[in-house]
């Protein structure tokens, strides 16, 4: 009874039972006839029939069991020896989780086919390996070969196969390049159409980088905007003529793309004019007519100009400001000689320091002047080819000296400040108005016998000896204790109570050796004998002689 077989799905038998006996899948009824003899009587069989096995443990059969396993055919049970039997899919339940806690076995597949496709998938692993291993000897040749045209700076030829992320895919003896879409054309980035009808041709260029990762794949990096800037450089000459476009806006000029490089367009070559600023001329963005003026190969710089391809502003000028005219401007600019006035568009002039007032002696326009300042100005002369406007800011003013008898007569004294302090006089303001002068000869003595010192910005008591409305030229001096003006003859009284005796005779001396003719000059060599006498038709001291040769020069034009 040791070779009893054992039911599957027999409930009622333990796992370890299951392990140590062999299933044999004879059906039940001929097994049982095997094993009881005919003589052998047999039990009435009960309800729920079970067979004893030993020495296995007692395997109890339902009676639902039994009837499905005694109505299998010999076919059936062979069948069941050779493949595991399989689940009826229908008694998955639809739309259910399937139950992973135990194996679900729904078919086998023979050892044959299994071979088969073991061995299938054994050759084509090694045909993929031999194929990988061809690439890659194949890569090899071609990057030592791509290292070396790098090297040397060569270009080389590939062609363009697909549209990829970032710019496009490229081959070169079989091996894949990338050409990216910044270094395809001239421009910085391409258009999508530029790219898609590259693809199907072909394309010199450069390598531009070689990379290989950590696990030995390699790449390379292609450039064609390297061999277009190439047959630039190569080719441009000065005098060429391009249409570009504004990319930026500096304050020194303004800088062009003219599609394969950028040049520098200077703003002292952006007009014909002079302009303040690039902005007058150029926006970001802006197309732009240039020309070649200067090619640096070595460095790749180009110095571009504009003002050519500028119409002239100046055409039309004279009859549109003729001499005399006043119009209104803006103070653009200051200089020491003046300031510049801008009265149109790009169309500017100079107004002469000596020009910007009828009584005042200034040491910059700016006293006058502030930058943005709107004013009236005179339209003195004009030079349309040459680009020159004079400008008068004073003869568009009311000449204070045509009225300086009744506010400033000879003999009215007045408070001035100095403006300013030299070997040969003070410079002294008065009313606000008029600028005189004082010669050193007419400035009283200091206790000692030392000339009074003034500091700039120092109030002073004077007195008005000498007015010439017609030269522009007024003279004042000191006031003494009795309300005269210091005269020489005060100065060589004071000269001499401040002196010796030794002193006085030298200088008596010395008046005897300069002879008659110049007993009324001063040490300083100044003749102010036409003072003594009160004269008020003398001649004078005119502001000029405060002036250099040079600018007495240009303050006359």
């Amino acid at each position: 009874m040791s070779d009893m077989p054992i039911v599957p799905g027999t409930a009622g038998a333990s796992d370890d039972a299951t392990e140590n006996v062999s299933v044999d899948h004879t059906p039940i009824e001929h097994a049982a006839s095997d094993a009881v003899s005919p003589d052998t009587p047999v039990a009435e069989p009960t309800s729920e029939p079970s067979v004893e096995v030993s020495p296995a443990p007692e395997v109890t059969v339902s009676a639902e069991e039994a009837a499905t396993v005694s109505s299998a055919t010999p076919e059936m049970a062979a069948a069941s020896s050779d493949s595991t039997p399989a689940v009826d899919p229908a008694s998955i339940p639809v739309g259910g989780k399937l139950d992973l806690s135990k194996p679900t076995i729904v078919g086998t597949v023979s050892q044959d086919e299994f071979a088969k496709a073991q061995e299938a998938a054994k050759l084509q692993r090694e045909a993929e390996r031999e194929r990988k291993e061809q690439e890659r000897k194949l890569r090899e040749e071609v990057f030592a070969e791509l290292s070396g045209v790098k090297e040397r700076n060569e270009t080389i030829e590939v062609s363009i196969v697909e549209r990829v992320k970032g710019g496009l895919r490229a081959e070169y003896k079989g091996v894949r390049v990338f050409l990216p879409s910044s270094h395809f054309g001239n421009t910085k980035h391409a258009t999508e159409e530029q790219l898609a009808a590259a693809i199907g041709t072909t394309a010199k260029v450069k390598i531009h980088e070689l990379q290989s990762d950590e696990s030995g794949i390699k790449s390379a990096v292609v450039s064609r905007r390297e061999v277009l800037q190439d047959e630039f450089w190569s080719t441009i000459e000065q005098g060429a003529e391009y249409d570009g476009v504004v990319t930026s806006i500096m304050p020194f000029g303004v800088f062009v793309d003219i599609g394969i490089a950028e040049g520098l367009v200077h703003i002292s070559r952006l007009s014909k004019t002079r302009i303040t600023t690039p902005e007058e001329v150029a926006k970001r963005g802006m197309k732009l007519r240039v020309t070649v003026s200067e090619v640096d190969r070595e460095k790749k710089r180009l110095s571009l100009s504009h003002r050519e391809h500028e119409s002239d502003p100046w055409v039309g000028v004279d009859q549109l400001f003729p001499v005399g005219t006043v119009v209104k401007g803006v103070v653009r600019r200051m200089t020491d000689f003046g300031a510049y006035v801008q009265v149109a568009s790009r169309i500017q002039g100079l107004v002469r320091i000596s020009d910007i007032s009828w009584s005042l002696r200034l040491k910059h326009p700016s006293d006058v002047f502030t930058v943005g300042q709107e004013i009236n100005v005179a339209v003195l002369e004009l030079n349309p080819a040459k680009h020159q406007l004079t400008l008068g800011y004073k003869q568009a003013q009311p000449n204070p000296w045509s009225t300086a008898e009744s506010q400033i007569a000879i003999g009215t004294r007045l408070t001035g400040t100095v403006q300013q302090s030299t070997a040969q006089g003070l410079l002294i303001r008065v009313v606000d108005t008029f600028d005189g002068f004082m010669p050193r000869s007419k400035m009283a003595f200091q206790h000692g016998g030392k000339k009074a010192d003034y500091n700039v910005g120092d109030s002073i008591d004077c007195i008005v000896v000498d007015l010439n409305p017609v030269a522009s030229s007024l003279i004042l001096a000191t006031v003494n204790e009795d309300g005269t003006p210091f005269t020489m003859a005060d100065a060589r009284r004071q000269g001499a109570e401040g002196d010796g005796g030794e002193n006085r005779g030298g200088r008596r001396g010395d008046r005897g050796r300069r002879g008659h003719g110049d007993r009324n000059r001063s040490e300083d060599g100044e003749d102010y004998s036409a003072y003594e006498g009160g004269s008020a038709n003398a001649a004078g001291v005119t502001l000029a002689d405060l002036l250099r040769d040079k600018d007495k020069t240009n303050l006359n034009g």
